[in-house]
């Protein structure tokens, strides 16, 4: 077989999928270390045994929904491409919408301090880190594997501002036994609920559930991350966390009742209301 007997047959190869043509191209890309623009240039390159066996195997789990970004092992992420594997949630367009509001909200700032709390790839870490070489980055995970594939995604794009440590939301954050400060502290933690039926749909049935469930309601480590953040945000600082399609009015509310002012919740590119905002006043 060559590049363009796959490409014929991309939809009876997945016939399940919306993005057939596109997931037969990508990982006809990854097998045989080539461009898109290769495989319409070259579609009667002949594909070795070798290979076939490879995109064999890769298309049978794709059948099975298998996400393509885990196939390809990399997926991208605002201007960057990061690695990616089933010990981390694949990052998703929406959550750009965080470095945005980091960006705009460090602005005017020299040597921000942040705090990326739960980074999983360190996809956010990353990001403000390339476009603000002078910030200083804490990026926590609590699960080593995830701090491992995003030390490899700062180590490939060069961001030598990052620190990452193994915790659990804030609890080895301290210097001489005192809460380190921050003037961001920003978060995509789980928030989804355990009895959601999103769960047993879509690439999330292959992601980490421990990085995408959070107790019966899909607000616990919200809670946590909203009353640990007080101890660790500098006078005007600000948390930015984002959150379910249905949860802003909820998160504003537990943000109120811990005495963060100026709270506020911003819409995706889909109007979706995804990241609500809190600053810290009173210390």
């Amino acid at each position: 077989m060559n590049i363009a007997d796959y490409l014929k047959q991309s939809n009876v190869l997945l016939p399940n999928s919306n993005t057939a043509r596109l997931d037969i191209e990508l990982l006809l890309t990854q097998v045989l270390s080539v461009s898109r623009t290769y495989l319409l240039a070259y579609p009667e390159q002949l594909i070795s045994p070798e290979q076939k066996q490879l995109l064999d195997q890769f298309i049978a789990q794709r059948q099975q929904g298998y996400p393509i970004a885990y196939l390809l092992e990399k997926r991208d992420f605002w201007n960057l491409t990061l690695t990616v594997n089933n010990q981390v949630l694949i990052p998703r367009p929406e959550t750009e919408l965080l470095v945005e509001l980091v960006l705009e909200k460090i602005k005017g700032i020299n040597n921000p301090k942040i705090l990326d709390l739960g980074t999983g790839s360190g996809a956010i870490a990353c990001a403000v880190a390339q476009e603000r070489p002078d910030a200083s980055i804490v990026a926590v995970d609590r699960q080593e594997a995830a701090i491992q594939v995003a030390i490899e995604n700062a180590r490939r794009h060069q961001l030598n501002n990052i620190n990452y440590i193994v915790s659990h939301w804030c609890d080895a954050l301290a210097i001489n036994n005192k809460a380190e400060k921050f003037d961001v502290i920003v978060s995509n933690p789980p928030y989804i609920k355990s009895t959601d039926p999103h769960l047993q749909q879509g690439d999330v049935r292959f992601e980490p559930q421990s990085a995408l469930i959070a107790g019966e309601d899909g607000l616990a480590d919200i809670k946590k991350i909203i009353q640990q953040a007080k101890l660790h945000l500098m006078p005007q600082g600000v948390l930015l966390l984002e959150h379910g399609y249905d949860q802003a009015s909820a998160v504003r509310d537990l943000l109120a009742m811990q005495g963060y002012q100026s709270i506020a919740s911003h819409c995706d590119l889909a109007g979706v209301e995804r990241v609500t905002v809190g600053v810290e006043l009173l210390r």
